[in-house]
């Protein structure tokens, strides 16, 4: 019955934003007039926003609903009577309690007749019910009674609807929940969701309060963990295997391959360094046994080559290039050799 009083309200305030301007206009209303009505109207539903929840605690949600049932038959049937058009503004105030406090009162309402974990659905089933089909209906429907019978019986129509409809969802309340009490204990304070007009401070409140007065004991299931976390955690398998990811496989096996190429060059490197050590070897070996001919100059041919003792000395005293003095030394050694020979 909720739900429905909340599409029905909806289809009110769809065939009002539609049509209202355009009886004024009948009425040889101004734009002027069409903005002072815009002006009020939303000022009404900003204020309504501020207190509906003052409202809510005070009467409850359901008498909110009777109230915005019995402004919009008022609102209504006072616009069909309208001739000046001027005289519409003493009802566009009521535009705060026809939708602003109907849909904070409905908000609250389902919040907390819904278990927590589907209120985020009950929202957007309100929503589309009163903003989509509600408001979609009132202008369409609207439309089709305007065409036939005009926007002031149209009007009164509504307006008369708003009234059987007031008394039928009244009646069904008194029926359905006989205990009054009941709708006093939802108050929007005990609802924490971010649609609610409520403070802060006043849900931490009540929250405490409730929680001392009956403690609630949450049972709260272990995290289920993955396939691989299970393997991770198993003691008799290794901590270096091969898991069943394949993800775990390929960068296990990428890290494989990385550690095996490294592993190639560092065996490489002392390989190739004595190599070229023996190559030098031979190669003096081989120039050993031609006696290299000394060239033909103007000079003094003491002072172009330096004996064996001042060769020794200028490698000893340059330690900065090792293997240029054992190539001297193995030359000196074997222009040595062939002249004992000889």
């Amino acid at each position: 019955s909720v739900l429905f009083v909340a599409w029905f309200m909806g289809l009110g305030y769809g065939f009002v934003f539609t049509f209202l301007y355009w009886h004024l206009e009948d009425l040889n209303g101004t734009t002027t007039l069409f903005g002072v009505c815009s002006v009020l109207s939303h000022v009404s539903e900003l204020t309504a926003y501020f207190f509906s929840h003052k409202l809510i605690e005070l009467i409850g949600h359901i008498r909110v609903l009777y109230i915005g049932l019995a402004c919009n038959t008022a609102r209504y049937i006072y616009i069909s009577y309208l001739e000046n058009a001027w005289t519409v503004l003493p009802m566009e105030v009521l535009q705060g309690v026809t939708h602003a406090a109907i849909w904070a009162a409905c908000i609250s309402y389902l919040s907390a007749a819904v278990p927590p974990e589907l209120r985020t659905s009950a929202q957007g089933i309100l929503q589309g019910l009163h903003l989509g089909l509600g408001r979609g209906c009132g202008a369409m429907i609207g439309g089709v009674l305007v065409n036939y019978f005009g926007a002031a019986a149209t009007f009164r129509g509504i307006g008369m609807a708003c009234l059987v409809i007031l008394l039928l969802f009244a009646l069904i309340q008194w029926l359905a929940v006989p205990d009054e009490e009941e709708d006093k204990t939802m108050l929007a304070e005990r609802i924490p969701v971010p649609s609610s007009p409520v403070p802060i401070a006043t849900i931490d409140l009540v929250q405490q309060q409730a929680e001392d007065v009956l403690p609630r004991v949450e049972s709260r299931l272990p995290p289920k963990k993955t396939k691989h976390q299970e393997e991770q955690e198993d003691v008799n398998k290794p901590a270096w295997g091969v898991s069943s990811s394949p993800w775990v496989t390929f960068v296990y096996a990428l890290y494989q391959i990385k550690e095996m190429v490294q592993l190639m060059r560092d065996s490489r490197a002392p390989e190739i360094q004595p190599l070229q050590g023996t190559s030098e070897n031979r190669e003096n070996s081989l120039a050993g046994g031609v006696r290299p001919v000394p060239r033909e100059t103007h000079s003094d041919p003491s002072r172009n080559q330096p004996s064996p003792q001042a060769a020794a000395s200028q490698t000893r005293s340059s330690p900065t290039h090792p293997s240029v003095a054992q190539r001297v030394e193995e030359r000196e050694d074997q222009q040595a050799q062939p002249a004992a020979g000889g």
